[in-house]
């Protein structure tokens, strides 16, 4: 990392591989996202009787944490 402070930590611990490619950190990010809106509007939508759209987000937002599940597994 960058920043004040990590230079000296950086010489100690010396060059560390990284175990997760970009792609799959942004494919996380990304579900990240949608899981977290998705059951926002989810709570939403059932704090407001809209029955049919919380059952949409809320399976929507299942759906966005198997797939962050499935890619941190795979590591």
């Amino acid at each position: 990392p960058g920043g004040l402070g990590w230079k000296a930590i950086a010489e100690k611990v010396g060059t560390i591989k990284s175990n997760m490619d970009f792609g799959k950190a942004l494919v996380n990010w990304i579900f990240g996202v949608i899981l977290v809106y998705s059951f926002l509007f989810g709570l939403g939508s059932f704090l407001f009787s809209f029955n049919t759209s919380t059952i949409l987000y809320l399976i929507v937002g299942v759906i966005s944490a198997i797939v962050i599940y499935r890619n941190l597994k795979a590591i």
